[in-house]
């Protein structure tokens, strides 16, 4: 009786208690992007990560920092193991973003258990008139249809907040499953802007060079 009342049970995906923003790595010029999925346990802490992509130095800074993340852990009835997905983007110190600002990813995960994952991405502009710099945090309710379901910011940064939302709007998301069919999952989007460095003019005219 119990295990079939466990199983109508409602489900909800784990929810972010803490979470302290991974450091953007000193003497970089180029941005990065780390995609990480983290098994939260019944107490809601992570119980291990599997890198699925990121490169030095960006991957050893986002996984330290989520490695100490703490959630509210899934129920269903009573506390659950879940997966939820996490990506960070760490944005160049630059207006405009250089190469493409656009990716498309296809993660090598099971298609029985797996996390919420974007699958399409964009890059978020630096907001005009601001010097403000840090780390955007958003955690999203992705419906089982992969659609954004809810975003909260859990570590706002005006007006980082508003260009970090207004991009991650238009993502796309590969929905979480369980026992191959989709449920309702949760991803955590932590985006990294760095105040764009500004070239001064030359010296004896001219225009400076255009930045890339």
């Amino acid at each position: 009786m119990l295990a079939a009342w466990l199983f109508q049970a409602v489900y909800t995906p784990p929810e972010i208690e803490n979470a302290p923003p991974p450091a953007h790595p000193v003497q970089t010029v180029v941005g990065g992007e780390v995609a990480l999925e983290a098994q939260v346990d019944r107490r809601g802490n992570i119980e291990r990560l599997r890198l699925l992509l990121g490169r030095p130095p960006f991957a050893q800074s986002a996984t330290q920092a989520v490695s100490h993340w703490r959630f509210v852990p899934a129920s269903r009835g009573a506390p659950t193991e879940a997966k939820v997905g996490i990506f960070v983007l760490f944005r160049r110190r630059a207006i405009f973003t250089a190469g493409p600002t656009k990716h498309h990813y296809e993660w090598p995960l099971p298609e029985d258990e797996r996390a919420a994952l974007p699958t399409d991405i964009s890059y978020p502009r630096y907001p005009i008139n601001t010097v403000a710099e840090g780390v955007v945090i958003l955690q999203l309710l992705i419906a089982p249809s992969g659609a954004i379901e809810n975003m909260i910011v859990i570590r706002d940064i005006p007006p980082l907040s508003d260009a970090a939302q207004a991009a991650v709007r238009e993502w796309k998301f590969s929905p979480a499953r369980s026992g191959g069919q989709p449920i309702p999952g949760t991803t955590v989007v932590a985006i990294s802007f760095l105040r764009p460095f500004v070239q001064p003019p030359i010296q004896g005219g001219g225009n400076p060079p255009a930045e890339g």
